[in-house]
């Protein structure tokens, strides 16, 4: 049973603002989910619970206490209770919901973590079907794309929507740095709960009820953002609202992407993440393909490392029934079952970033592997390299380009024989946007003669030289070898 909004939404907002100063007094937030979040960190989160609340019992706090209420559904004493929250929420928290009493002390209702320097509040239990879940790690890849603030574009505010909201995370976290915010989303309670983390935060968020991109039909923005339901949903489940994707996960995404283009402005920006399975006779990059050949959208496909299907199945089923008995068996079997029944042994965790060039000559689309996904500046930087790479011959050959200073050159060879060919790869060591590339053995000569020169003409030329040829026969080859890599991000323009 999810508990009610009703009591804490007519708290008004000076009495709202005075428990966020509290909060923040106690030293509650970043510092102690650090410390928090450093045990067990590899061990599925249900099982690092008690670990985590053992730990927490054993500290002495205001800070420690809201963590044990707030974000491990721990229960603590009235006495400590009435320590952390002070003189005046100590029993204005009781009276709104925001924690309760039981045989067995004083619960929360309710998560609240800040993340981004921003309050967010969600449903303890994830288990209903219309839950609001908070801030997860899902949500920090793409709260890493926002930049740290927007600025006025030409007199305006940046226009940002937040697709599918939740309780709001990133809606909250675009307006503190200053886009004007839409804020969407099909279910109601998600958009009581932003609503309530608007004024938590004394943010102001356009909130709107609907499915996909109808109610902003007609509108354009400049960034887009959504994290959909990407969930497999086996027959004759019940559907969950945040977690279900379709039977396959990632159909509900499909849709949404399809409809994106209408509604970025032109040079908008999207960027949708959600999970999909790995398919022997099915490939998303070429899904993509299919789906934007007439749309004049530049298109980014990056996967980061393969989820078992094993270890989504337990998943699925903990949150589904929120315990480890014998319906935690039986709803495990069932998702299991149909994951087997998908052919499906991993699945990729996507981010599909799109951009609006509704007046460009051609249109880019590449799909990268991934470790680690990108900053809002190293985004930047490779929607910049992509711009370099669509110049005419002549201006890309006065361009100046380089490698990362995080690139580092990786040979394999089957042999220790010098004569023996090696498999090249470039990494990328500590960069913002980490992934990988296999190269043939003659990029490393390609990209010696860029260090050596000082513009892509001068390369070609040391390069025809290096390999006994002439700059003729080898120009056209190494101008498309060139612009691929600047669209895989291995070259930046100096």
């Amino acid at each position: 049973m999810l508990a009610t909004l009703d009591a804490l939404e007519r708290v008004s907002d000076e009495a709202l603002v005075r428990l966020r100063e509290r909060i923040v007094a106690t030293g509650h937030g970043p510092a102690v989910y650090d410390v928090t979040e450093a045990i067990a960190p590899h061990l599925f989160h249900a099982l690092r619970l008690p670990l985590i609340r053992l730990a927490l019992r054993r500290l002495r706090g205001p800070e420690w206490t809201l963590a044990r209420l707030f974000v491990y559904d721990d229960v603590v004493s009235p006495f400590e209770w009435d320590l952390a929250a002070g003189p005046e929420w100590g029993p204005l928290g009781m009276e709104c919901g925001l924690v309760r009493r039981d045989a067995d002390g004083i619960r929360g209702n309710f998560h609240l973590v800040q993340t981004s320097g921003v309050w967010v509040f969600s449903d303890t239990s994830v288990t209903e079907a219309d839950a609001v879940m908070g801030p997860g790690p899902t949500t920090l890849i793409l709260e890493r794309i926002l930049p740290k603030e927007f600025p006025l574009e030409d007199g305006r505010q940046v226009r940002v929507l937040d697709l599918g909201s939740g309780a709001g995370t990133l809606s909250l976290v675009a307006a503190a740095r200053g886009a004007a915010v839409v804020a969407t989303d099909l279910n109601p309670r998600s958009l009581r709960f932003t609503a309530l983390n608007a004024r938590f935060n004394r943010l102001t968020l356009d909130l709107r009820a609907g499915d996909l991109t109808a109610p902003v039909r007609g509108e354009q923005f400049d960034l887009v953002l959504s994290q959909p339901p990407f969930v497999v949903r086996p027959a004759g489940t019940e559907h969950s609202l945040y977690m279900h994707g379709g039977a396959r996960g990632d159909e509900l995404a499909l849709r949404l992407l399809q409809e994106l283009p209408e509604v970025l402005a032109p040079d908008g920006q999207a960027a949708v993440l959600f999970d999909t399975p790995r398919l022997a006779r099915r490939s998303l990059d070429h899904e993509l393909r299919t789906l934007f050949s007439e749309v004049a959208v530049d298109r980014v496909l990056l996967q980061g490392p393969g989820i078992p299907s094993d270890y989504l199945s337990v998943g699925y089923a903990y949150e589904m029934t929120g315990t480890f008995g014998r319906e935690f068996e039986r709803t495990l079997e069932v998702y299991r079952e149909h994951v087997e029944g998908l052919g499906a042994a991993h699945f990729d965790r996507a981010l599909v970033l799109l951009r609006a060039r509704p007046d460009a000559d051609q249109y880019l689309a590449v799909e990268l592997a991934v470790r680690q996904y990108p900053t809002a500046e190293a985004l930047r930087s490779l929607w910049r390299a992509w711009d370099a790479s669509t110049l005419d011959d002549e201006r890309f050959g006065r361009l100046s380009l380089q490698l990362p200073t995080s690139a580092r050159w990786v040979e394999t060879r089957p042999k220790p024989v010098l004569e023996s060919d090696p498999t090249c790869r470039l990494t990328f060591v500590g960069a913002a946007f980490q992934h990988e590339l296999e190269l043939p053995f003659s990029a490393l000569l390609v990209y010696s003669a860029l260090e050596k020169s000082e513009t892509v003409e001068a390369a070609i030329d040391a390069y025809a030289g290096e390999i006994d040829s002439t700059r003729d026969e080898v120009r056209s080859e190494v101008l498309g070898f060139l612009r691929d890599s600047l669209r895989r991000g291995a070259l930046e323009v100096r």
